[in-house]
């Protein structure tokens, strides 16, 4: 048996070199499972019968069981399945030809080699069905588990009352990397393109459905590049795409994510699909409470590195400096400061928010967020 076994390690290098290596490393389980093979094999010689597992043999029930559990630990290894077969193959071969051998030697006459060559590849392929099920069952059960670890995920993502701790303990039994930037994806619950156009968004994604609405949950990129590959994914589709926000504020985002869907229905936000952060000026127009909070939470975020007393110092100067559109002077009478006072923070606030204070769309949205916070 053992000289056997080297000799499916030996070939296996070709087909399967991954399988080599377990032959070798797992010598042991290997050869319990041959053994029980082969006695299998003989049983099977003498009276071929009814696949491992279907008939009254007990014997044969326990061989199906080991081989489906070998089917099962090679899907758990990351093994593909046309590969495991493969090797079956490959000791379907090596052991018909030590079977024959000895079976020659001893002066087995033609028809119980026959007979015993059937034995042989009947039973491989017994064992090789055995081992296809138990991947395939194992492959089904951990789908299943591992979509509901990600629905749970995506209920604690989008839930309030969550803490961070939770989330990454379930992001890390989800095997879904936490990433930096996250959005909501909205569409109509009954729209069928907008349900396949979101399936393209997985398995990056995290699907869920509300009762007014289906969404995926995604990883985001603050980049054009991530904006044009999202619109080509859901063009189309008539889906709403929420405010990038840190997977923290994920609540905030799908809730302004359903005020834009919202929006959308009746005809006052468009596109295809609409990115609700492009749309700023429209929400805020119907003063959306929970838009105005996020847009508050992205645009002065920086100012969050600063002291409370110091903070609110650069809040009022970058209000004013926004109102009197860059005139120091005018800055300072209404503050009732000096001038160099003014240029000192104005200095400070350029330090924290950079080129951004020169892009008229976000020196907009700074305003607002400051004029009405």
């Amino acid at each position: 048996m053992p000289a056997m076994l080297a000799d499916v390690a030996e070939e296996m290098r070709d087909v399967a070199p991954e399988y080599a290596a377990v032959l070798a490393e797992r010598d042991a389980e290997v050869l319990e499972a041959a053994v029980a093979a082969m006695q299998r094999l003989v049983a099977q010689a003498a009276e071929p019968g009814p696949l491992p597992g279907t008939g009254p043999d007990p014997a044969a029930r326990i061989v199906q069981a080991l081989f489906e559990e070998v089917g099962r630990s090679q899907w758990r290894a990351g093994y593909p399945l046309p590969t495991l077969l493969a090797a079956f193959q490959v000791g379907a071969r090596v052991a018909w030809r030590h079977v024959s051998g000895a079976a020659l030697a001893t002066g087995v006459d033609p028809a119980r080699l026959a007979a015993l060559a059937g034995a042989v590849f009947q039973l491989v392929d017994q064992l090789s069905s055995a081992s296809a099920a138990g991947y395939l069952a194992e492959q089904e059960e951990r789908g299943l588990a591992q979509q509901r670890l990600r629905e749970e995920l995506v209920q604690l993502l989008l839930s309030d009352r969550s803490d961070s701790g939770a989330v990454r303990r379930a992001a890390e039994l989800a095997r879904w990397p936490l990433p930096e930037l996250a959005t909501v994806v909205l569409a109509d619950p009954d729209d069928e393109a907008a349900r396949a156009a979101l399936s393209r968004l997985e398995p990056a994604g995290l699907r869920f459905r509300t009762p007014t609405g289906q969404g995926v949950v995604v990883p985001a990129a603050d980049t054009a590049e991530w904006r044009e590959r999202t619109a080509r994914l859901l063009d189309g589709t008539a889906a709403v795409v929420g405010p990038l926000v840190p997977t923290a504020n994920l609540p905030l985002g799908a809730r302004i994510a359903s005020v834009g869907l919202d929006l959308h229905r009746q005809g006052l936000l468009r596109g295809d699909p609409v990115f609700v952060a492009e749309h700023i000026g429209t929400l805020l127009v119907h003063r959306e409470p929970r838009l105005l909070e996020a847009l508050r939470r992205r645009r002065l975020a920086p100012l969050e590195s600063a002291s409370p007393g110091i903070r609110a110092a650069l809040r009022e100067t970058l209000r004013s400096w926004l109102v009197h559109m860059g005139d120091t002077a005018k800055v300072a009478v209404e503050l009732q400061v000096h001038p160099q006072t003014v240029r000192y923070r104005l200095a400070r606030l350029r330090e924290l928010y950079g080129a951004a204070l020169e892009d008229p769309e976000i020196r907009l949205e700074l305003l607002l967020a400051l004029a009405w916070g």
